[in-house]
């Protein structure tokens, strides 16, 4: 995806992985010395809890700020560890297993934990080459400014970090999906790396527009996915454009009420928005490199009736699949 149509797209799925690593002409992603840096970090931190000046001390990062971002190769496992700071975890690209408290999270690409003080996690590879980014935020930023004014607000998120919420050390998000959550990871990522790594007001307001938009979303869990999930959802992505809801709940010997109930639960989302949204996806794929008619394109991804399948284009894309095919003219 060309940057250009990361601002401007509307479109349900977002994958900006390429655009990340193409930031300000930097390997931030793909970090050599950052990856050597995690592996000897990751010899001192079993069972321990890390301040937030080791970070700065072994990645060489600026000491007066207050937000960092950290990013790694998953290639090793990253042992059980707690910090003295608020972590954003962002899934760029793959999957991991993260250990909150002994609950296991199941994260793909696009999934966001947000981890509390102290919280203990640890973080293990699921598919290879995954990568992570990490957004480090130092609690006393959230008493000045604008940040005070969002904590003293009535949300979920503000709640979690004042300790409001009982028994819970992260808040899960399956944010894939959303554009604008994308989008303003990918600024807020550029931000950092094109001010050499030093805090700006851009890059504070980036970080508050991000929590803003999680709050906005209203989905997030605090269960996160557990491998039963993490396999019903790889199997409604796998069969959600030949089968409807109640088959594929049926093929999983549950009902669909169930099933609904179930992902709704764990990933905050709904299963019927996961369901069009991968059938969106494939829809614009086959829209950009395929000579298919529209009606053919609808009924490929599982939608029977064409003109159902241009209300939900247009309501998802803000625009109609003759409209978007005319964009890529």
């Amino acid at each position: 995806m060309k940057n250009s149509e990361l601002y401007n797209s509307k479109l349900p799925v977002i994958d900006i992985y390429d655009d990340f690593c193409r930031i300000g002409n930097s390997s931030f992603f793909q970090n050599k010395s950052l990856e050597k840096k995690e592996v000897d970090l990751n010899n001192r931190i079993e069972n321990h809890s890390i301040k937030i000046s080791e970070f700065i001390e072994d990645m060489a990062l600026p000491k007066k700020n207050t937000i960092f971002v950290v990013t790694h190769d998953t290639k090793l496992k990253t042992p059980t560890h707690s910090h003295n700071f608020i972590e954003i975890l962002y899934v760029v690209k793959g999957s991991i297993l993260n250990t909150v408290d002994n609950q296991e999270i199941h994260m793909m690409q696009g999934d966001i934990c947000i981890h509390n003080k102290n919280a203990k996690h640890s973080i293990k590879i699921i598919k290879e080459s995954s990568i992570i980014a990490n957004i480090l935020i130092l609690d006393e930023i959230f008493y000045q400014g604008t940040f005070s004014s969002f904590m003293e607000d009535t949300n979920v998120i503000a709640d979690f970090l004042n300790h409001k919420l009982l028994y819970h050390n992260f808040l899960f998000y399956s944010a894939g999906h959303s554009k604008k959550i994308q989008n303003v990871l990918y600024n807020l990522f550029t931000e950092f790396v094109e001010a050499d790594y030093y805090q700006t007001y851009s890059l504070e307001a980036y970080t508050l527009l991000l929590l803003n938009e999680l709050v906005k979303l209203k989905s997030c869990s605090f269960y996160g996915i557990n491998k039963k999930v993490r396999d019903i959802i790889e199997y409604i992505q796998n069969n959600c454009c030949t089968k409807t809801l109640e088959e594929i709940a049926n093929d999983l010997n549950y009902t669909a009420n169930y099933l609904t109930r179930l992902i709704k639960k764990t990933t905050g989302v709904k299963c019927s928005d996961i369901m069009i949204n991968i059938r969106l996806n494939f829809a614009i794929k086959y829209l950009r490199e395929t000579d298919l008619s529209i009606d053919e394109i609808a009924n490929k991804v599982g939608y029977s009736s064409s003109s159902h399948f241009y209300r939900i284009f247009k309501k998802k894309t803000g625009m109609s699949p003759h409209q978007y095919k005319q964009t890529l003219q």
